[in-house]
């Protein structure tokens, strides 16, 4: 649990006791996450990233190998520049990497392998600039409360601000060839909970919850579908095709 700049972890298989002064909450204490890296004084989100704990602040990350044993706790890496004030936008996704949202956009934490540190990436980038846009028309609460998922039937990310959910497909091993592309849904009302139940997606607006593509889950309106392709001049800019 995170606590300002403090990460407090409970007694080990006891997640309801967190008092380390007590000589049978074995594994309870904290760590002062701000003692170790400049930027970590308010700490806004964890995940988990490989095999490590990833700890967010809004312009800093630290991750840090946990144990049960408290005293074997340690950190790996620290990234700077990057981070994240909308906790629930921070998302496990695929190959470990976890997602968020970051002041400059949408952004990928790859765990580190045995050769490289951990490593972020602007997956974002085709959607930064209206990502940002949108999130500049929403209050200071609104952005802490940005929601997302993970569709769990396709594994698509989804991040709801407000009225606009941008939604990532990445199917980086398809049989078609790498596809990394974002869609922007446009519901006609202000999103502020999503969540997966037994396979479907339910969203909540104040006092409404719908359910993603209806009871029999094949219900859908006939919304007209705009794509937006980069430039291809496929050696030959001058040509159609």
């Amino acid at each position: 649990m995170a606590a300002g700049s403090i990460l407090r972890f409970s007694k080990v298989n006891s997640p309801i006791l967190w008092d380390e002064t007590v000589a049978s909450n074995a594994g309870a204490g904290f760590i002062n996450i701000s003692n170790h890296f400049s930027g970590s004084d308010a700490l806004t989100a964890l995940s988990i990233c490989g095999s490590e704990l990833a700890v967010f602040a809004r312009r800093a990350i630290q991750l840090w190998s946990v144990f049960a044993d408290e005293e074997n706790n340690e950190p790996v890496q620290k990234i700077n520049s990057t981070g994240t004030r909308c906790p629930r936008s921070v998302i496990p996704y695929s190959d470990s990497a976890t997602l968020y949202l970051a002041d400059s956009g949408v952004r990928t934490l790859k765990p580190r392998t045995s050769s490289s540190e951990a490593t972020t990436n602007d997956i974002g980038r085709p959607v930064d600039s209206l990502i940002i846009a949108q999130v500049k028309t929403m209050t200071a609460d609104r952005i802490r409360a940005i929601p997302a998922i993970v569709d769990p039937i396709d594994g698509r990310y989804w991040l709801a601000c407000d009225d606009l959910i941008f939604v990532l497909s990445s199917f980086p091993a398809s049989g078609q060839g790498n596809i990394a592309a974002w869609s922007i849904y446009e519901p006609g009302f202000n999103v502020d909970h999503m969540v997966t139940v037994t396979d479907r997606i339910y969203v909540r607006s104040e006092d409404t919850i719908y359910l993603y593509g209806g009871e029999d889950n094949d219900e859908y309106d006939d919304s007209e579908v705009i794509i937006q392709l980069p430039f291809l001049d496929a050696k030959k800019p001058a040509d159609f095709k």
